[in-house]
């Protein structure tokens, strides 16, 4: 290149270009690094040990788990050819159920997976314990920046358990560009037992008024503030490419103290890492190879008992929607509109139309009561 001459105004612009030209350099490797920091692939096994008083049953599962920055994919396999997807693009997350012999649907006889879920956000809130807690040991890292370390109990799930957030969780994370979490501990609080019926992740729509009413159970009267329900940890690292990334990890779940006071270990979770290498994904959305009946919440609405939580529909041409899909917006825009404003219990609707008629008749009372005093007066 050339220079503009070797005046005093040519070695400032001079001496300017060349600083900003290593600061993009700098910028450009730290990106890089950090890329190449948080992508890898691990593959293992999970183990649960479940204690029913002198008696246990333990049950085996097995998982891969691809990460390459924000986007994940989480592989959960049960039994030959029968396993789980979930996949996260940085925004929502995609899942379904590869089932070796799926049921027909009996409308037209097309065949279909186990239904398959679109979940808003980074945290897998519709997933056991066999996908959330992989995804909690090696894919946590930017939800945990995103929610201040506030995690959903994982031996429940969140979209359907009150107790999966009665819990306040204390983390401690690995100092290393992942930021995984290496200890949990999940502590009732005041706060959390009474906030927890009425999460709003909690599934509303098409549940009965019977399971919405058990919802409004008093925590507070089960178990106490300050209760340890669980306890995380990463229990060995290795060093991949730069990046501590967990080999071994265990969790303990206590039952509720009894009359003794004593707590009771009711679950053990063990899991361990047998291979680890790179990721070399494109892209980190399941592949669909069926059609499939998607649930998908990423089409919600608020302010009344009876919301709209979410989209039913079938994928039959093997892509993932997008939440802008004029289709879907307009059959959210619909369901709002189907949807009445007030719907509650029966005992509440009693409330409620006792207390119109008593509005509504009130004029009429009073109308009633003055004639008869007038025409008495009158006698």
């Amino acid at each position: 290149m050339r220079w503009l001459g070797t005046s005093e105004k040519g070695r400032q612009f001079q001496r300017r270009f060349i600083g900003r030209r290593l600061l993009i350099l700098v910028a450009f490797a730290s990106g890089c690094v950090e890329l190449n920091a948080s992508n890898f692939e691990v593959e293992g096994t999970l183990s649960v040990t479940y204690f029913h008083g002198n008696t246990n049953q333990t049950k085996n599962t097995s998982y891969v788990v691809s990460v390459d920055g924000e986007r994940w994919l989480i592989k959960t396999t049960f039994g030959e050819d029968y396993y789980t997807l979930h996949g996260c693009d940085g925004t929502s997350i995609y899942s379904f159920l590869h089932d070796p012999n799926p049921p027909r649907l009996p409308d037209n006889g097309r065949v279909a997976s186990a239904p398959g879920l679109i979940t808003a956000g980074v945290c897998p809130l519709d997933a056991a314990y066999y996908t959330f807690l992989p995804w909690l040991t090696f894919a946590s890292g930017h939800y945990l920046d995103r929610s201040g370390d506030s995690v959903p109990a994982f031996w429940f799930i969140p979209r359907t358990e009150v107790m999966a957030w009665m819990f306040d969780s204390k983390v401690k994370r690995i100092q290393s560009p992942s930021q995984l979490p290496s200890v949990i501990e999940y502590i009732t609080t005041d706060e959390k037992l009474a906030s927890a019926p009425t999460n709003p992740e909690l599934r509303v729509e098409g549940i009965s008024n019977r399971d919405l009413q058990s919802r409004n159970i008093d925590l507070k009267a089960i178990v106490t503030s300050g209760f340890l329900g669980a306890r995380f940890t990463v229990t060995s690292t290795t060093n991949f490419n730069g990046v501590e990334v967990p080999l071994t990890f265990e969790a303990v779940t206590y039952g509720f103290p009894d009359r003794s006071k004593s707590v009771i270990t009711n679950m053990i979770f063990v899991g361990k890492v047998l291979r680890i290498g790179h990721s070399t994904y494109s892209s980190y959305l399941p592949p669909i190879e069926q059609t499939l009946a998607v649930v998908d919440y990423r089409f919600k609405s608020s302010g009344s008992r009876a919301r709209v939580d979410c989209l039913k529909y079938f994928v039959t041409d093997s892509t993932w929607p997008s939440d802008k899909d004029p289709k879907l917006v307009k059959e959210f825009n619909l369901k709002k509109d189907r949807i009445p404003t007030f719907e509650a219990g029966p005992i509440i609707r009693m409330v409620f139309y006792t207390m119109l008629g008593i509005i509504f008749f009130l004029p009429v009372w009073f109308v009633l009561v003055k004639w008869k005093k007038d025409r008495s007066e009158a006698k």
